[in-house]
């Protein structure tokens, strides 16, 4: 049987970046478009997104309000960002 289209769904597990706060990614394939996401959680609230489009090549992160995580825990989120992002592009 001939494929039409292939679309896939993978969750991977939290990554801690520090001691409260954590990124939940997703990375979504479908038409051959490859999306990631991300909810970037301190505690159990969602304070941002992570978004990547592979067919744009565009990275956007928010953090909602700004003034939801501190310096050094804006500081750990986004120099964790472009690594996982690698990670999962690799796979």
């Amino acid at each position: 049987m001939k494929k039409t289209n292939e679309n896939s769904t993978v969750s991977y597990e939290p990554v801690q970046v520090c001691d409260n706060v954590a990124i939940r990614f997703t990375k979504s394939v479908s038409g051959g478009n490859l999306n990631l996401y991300g909810k970037i959680m301190k505690g159990e609230t969602e304070v941002g997104t992570v978004t990547y489009d592979s067919r744009n090549n565009v990275l956007i992160t928010s953090v909602k309000p700004f003034d939801a995580l501190d310096k050094a825990e804006l500081a750990a989120v986004y120099a964790a960002i472009p690594e996982c992002i690698n990670e999962m592009l690799e796979e």
